[in-house]
């Protein structure tokens, strides 16, 4: 089965959490030189490096009915092909008791009806905040409200933009607001980081360039658990999200 293809017909959104993603990244992500490992593969290698799929899937150690019990994710979802599956991640996380609210981009909106989804989330859309850029604080108290960050699609585009810091839109200010790693109170107290899961689609002539590869190494040096590709289900991407929550590696 081809990634994304179940996200698009709909089926198998039950399947047993079984996911076939591949890192393409080091082991330990501290081991970098200018921000890309020093091992990393030239440009044309890393095409191919991108490309290649595991021998085996890999057990996610999944409970028979996962139950996020109230946990709050946000959603957000860019410009790619599989954006058309996000209702039915929606759908999904609310089987599991998850309470979500989903950031969409312009680009976005063309793969799917933004009225369905409204049924299943509630939906934040740059159309919609005319001035966002002047609402930080709204943005700031989601941040604040959320457990976990899930990026499903990620595009090369806002990908580029999360690593250095540029913001053009709701999504982008959403994931710079992000804690990725600990932060202080305002009393001076450290409050731990939180969880953020994204699942990067290339699409198109696309190739994997020595600076797809740095901003690719740059978010998980953060401590994005990044994966190349959409999962083949929404229970698959769901059940990356769940592992992430309970500090499961996967």
């Amino acid at each position: 089965m081809e990634n994304g293809e179940a996200l698009e017909n709909g089926e198998g959104v039950l399947d047993d959490p079984v996911a076939f993603f591949h890192f393409i990244g080091p082991e330990n992500p501290n081991d970098m030189e200018n921000g890309v490992p020093a091992d990393a593969p030239p440009p044309a290698a890393a095409a191919e490096h991108v490309n290649e799929v595991p021998n085996s899937p890999l057990d996610l150690n999944l409970p028979p009915t996962p139950d996020f019990s109230g946990k709050k994710i946000i959603l957000v979802v860019t410009g790619a092909p599989a954006a058309k599956g996000v209702i039915q991640i929606c759908e999904v996380f609310r089987q599991f008791n998850a309470q979500i609210q989903v950031v969409v981009t312009d680009d976005s909106l063309k793969f799917f009806d933004r009225r369905l989804l409204s049924e299943s989330a509630y939906v934040y859309a740059d159309a919609d905040q005319i001035e966002w850029k002047e609402k930080t604080l709204e943005i700031v108290h989601l941040v604040d409200w959320a457990d976990a960050l899930v990026v499903a699609p990620l595009s090369l585009k806002h990908m580029s933009m999360i690593s250095v810091g540029l913001v053009d839109d709701i999504a982008s200010e959403v994931c710079r607001s992000w804690p990725y790693g600990p932060r202080l109170d305002q009393f001076g107290f450290e409050i731990p980081p939180k969880p953020a899961v994204f699942f990067v689609q290339v699409t198109g002539p696309n190739r994997i360039t020595r600076a797809i590869n740095h901003n690719y190494y740059q978010l998980q040096n953060w401590g994005v658990r990044i994966f190349d590709g959409m999962p083949a289900t929404p229970m698959q991407l769901v059940a990356q999200v769940f592992n992430a929550l309970n500090g499961v590696n996967g």
